[in-house]
């Protein structure tokens, strides 16, 4: 994994600079979102995903097919980013990040019309009980 280093931009902004593992060579470095910009992509979000209800399942299989393709034709380019921000040999690289997504897509979008005919799956929203289940540690000092 990229190590990383946190530092503030001239403006004042935060950044993340990222190092190689192999050689702690300087990958890149990233300006860290505002709140103001964190806000303008949830809402961003929100409208995809109520146009993300509409689609249908076919939409959907064809959808993950693509995404399978477009990993296959930039195969060389994600493996040259997992090799240089993990330090993983091209073998790994090959094997446990392009295959695997690929073959995770391909997987889902074979089965999913099945799957869904034979099975249901609710996801209630819950709210977490900390008299019950306790206090996450994240949340320790804000509560």
């Amino acid at each position: 994994m990229a190590i990383f280093s946190i530092s503030h931009s001239e403006s004042g902004r935060k950044q993340l600079s990222l190092k190689s593992p192999v050689d702690l060579s300087h990958i890149d470095t990233y300006d860290c979102a505002n709140s103001d910009e964190i806000s303008a992509v949830m809402t961003q979000a929100k409208i995809a995903q109520s146009k993300w209800k509409q689609t249908s399942l076919k939409e959907r299989v064809e959808l993950l097919h693509r995404v399978a393709d477009v990993v296959i034709q930039q195969q060389d380019r994600i493996m040259d980013v997992v090799m240089r921000e993990t330090g993983k040999p091209v073998q790994e690289a090959m094997a446990m990040e392009v295959f695997s997504a690929v073959d995770s897509l391909v997987f889902y979008a074979k089965r999913a019309e099945k799957w869904l005919k034979e099975n249901t799956y609710k996801n209630p929203i819950l709210k977490w009980e900390t008299k019950a289940w306790g206090e996450i540690p994240a949340d320790f000092g804000r509560k």
